[in-house]
């Protein structure tokens, strides 16, 4: 078994012998051959893509995907919470792909700093937000009234796939 951290040698070696043990075998009929040359390439394709270093980058829900801060010069109530929600820049998602509370602001000085985690996204799959502009907005609200509010950006980069944060840059969202 080689793990999801192998070297990509490994990776290698792992789908050179799958296709041996699977050209081993003797073909029976016509029909079983190019099923059996099907398995054989789609397998030597597969297991190095899906042994590769990062290719299960996005599956830890807590590793965060991107930072930022709120900024505020404002003196906030009691009981004042902030919720950031992401949307993909000109993508229609059907609502936020991320929600995060962030509590008790009524103590903080500012910048809050944040972090939006994976386990804060809804389903769905991450080619939808991996390598896009994410556009976040930002609502405080105390007792139910909104008091200030922000939008901005976190800027889609081309990582090193090492880890997800590296994939966007961080975010200053100014409460006003």
């Amino acid at each position: 078994m080689i793990s999801a951290s192998a070297s990509p040698t490994a990776c290698v070696s792992a789908a050179r012998a799958l296709v041996v043990l699977c050209a081993a075998a003797e073909p029976r009929s016509a029909t079983v051959l190019s099923r059996r040359a099907a398995l054989v390439h789609a397998a030597a394709l597969a297991v190095p893509a899906a042994l590769a270093p990062g290719a299960h980058a996005a599956d830890d829900p807590s590793e965060v995907v991107m930072t930022g801060q709120l900024q505020f010069a404002a003196k906030l109530p009691p009981g004042s919470t902030a919720t950031v929600t992401a949307r993909v820049v000109g993508r229609n998602t059907k609502g936020p792909l991320a929600t995060l509370v962030v509590p008790d602001l009524d103590g903080a000085s500012s910048p809050v700093d944040f972090a939006i985690r994976r386990a804060n996204f809804r389903e769905v799959p991450d080619f939808v937000w991996l390598d896009d502009d994410l556009y976040l907005k930002a609502d405080v609200v105390s007792n139910g009234k909104t008091l200030l509010v922000a939008r901005g950006k976190s800027k889609g980069v081309a990582g090193d796939g090492s880890s997800l944060a590296s994939r966007h840059k961080p975010a200053a969202l100014e409460l006003e």
